[in-house]
C-alpha cells in the first residue's frame, strides 16, 4: 500500500458540535483514512483521523494527541490494576492448593526433601504468576495449579508416603495398588434435572452423588475436594 499524504490547516480548535476531544480539519480525505496520523510543520502527531464530514468537503476530524496519550495512560493504568488484582488472585488459589497438600497426613509422612520435592512445582508457579505479563496466562497457571498439577503431586506424594512392600515369598496376598485419587469436579452422578428446586431434589441429588462417591471408594480409590 502507498503512504497518501496531504496538506491542510486547521479549522478549528474543537470537533462536531464543539466535542473537545477532537478537532476540526481542513483537508482531503476518503475512506480508508480513518486512523491516520495527523502532523504539523515540525513533523510531530498532533492527531489521529477518526470521521469525515459526508455533507461537505475537506471538513475531517481528528483524535488530538493529548486526548489520545490520555487514554492510552488511563487503559494502561486499568490494565496494570487489572493484572495486581489477578496476580493476587491466581497467588491465592495456588497457596491454597499448597495448603491442602500440608493438611494430608501423608505429607507429614515425608522427608524434608521429599516436601520440598512435592511442592516445589507450586513455588515455580508463584514466581511466574508474578512475572506474567497475560492474563490469560495467569489464569492458565492458576488453574492448572489446582487441578492437573494438584492431581499429580497428591498421588505422588501418596505413593512415597505409603510406598508398596515387596511379596514375601510364599505369601498368598497381593501387593496394594498405588493410591488413586479422583478429583471431585470430574465425579460424574445419575441426575436428569439441571436444577435443585425443592427439598426432595436436593435429597434425591445427594443420596445420587453419596452412591457414586461410595462406589469409587469401594474401587481403592480416593476422592480429593
Amino acid at each position: 500500500n502507498e503512504i497518501v499524504y496531504n496538506e491542510g490547516y486547521m479549522s478549528a480548535k474543537t470537533g462536531f458540535n464543539g466535542d473537545t476531544m477532537t478537532c476540526q480539519i481542513g483537508v482531503p480525505a476518503n475512506p480508508g483514512n480513518s486512523g491516520g496520523p495527523v502532523f504539523n510543520k515540525n513533523g510531530e502527531v498532533i492527531g489521529i483521523i477518526n470521521t469525515r464530514q459526508l455533507q461537505a468537503e475537506g471538513v475531517v476530524f481528528a483524535v488530538t494527541a493529548k486526548n489520545i496519550f490520555r487514554a492510552l495512560e488511563e487503559v494502561k493504568n486499568e490494565v496494570m490494576t487489572q493484572l495486581k488484582a489477578e496476580r493476587e488472585t491466581a497467588s491465592v488459589s495456588v497457596k491454597q492448593a499448597i495448603d491442602k497438600l500440608k493438611s494430608f497426613e501423608d505429607f507429614r509422612k515425608l522427608s524434608p526433601s521429599q516436601q520440598i520435592d512435592i511442592l516445589k512445582p507450586f513455588e515455580t508457579a508463584l514466581t511466574e504468576i508474578t512475572q506474567e505479563r497475560f492474563i490469560g496466562n495467569i489464569r492458565t497457571k492458576a488453574n492448572f495449579s489446582n487441578t492437573d498439577l494438584y492431581q499429580k503431586q497428591l498421588e505422588w506424594m501418596s505413593q512415597m508416603a505409603n510406598p508398596q512392600k515387596p511379596a514375601e515369598p510364599g505369601g498368598t496376598e497381593p501387593p496394594k495398588p498405588h493410591i488413586v485419587f479422583v478429583r471431585r469436579d470430574s465425579v460424574k452422578i445419575n441426575f436428569s434435572k439441571p436444577a435443585l428446586e425443592t427439598q426432595q431434589d436436593v435429597e434425591d441429588y445427594v443420596a445420587a452423588l453419596k452412591e457414586q462417591y461410595l462406589k469409587i471408594i469401594e474401587e481403592n480409590k480416593r476422592i480429593s475436594l
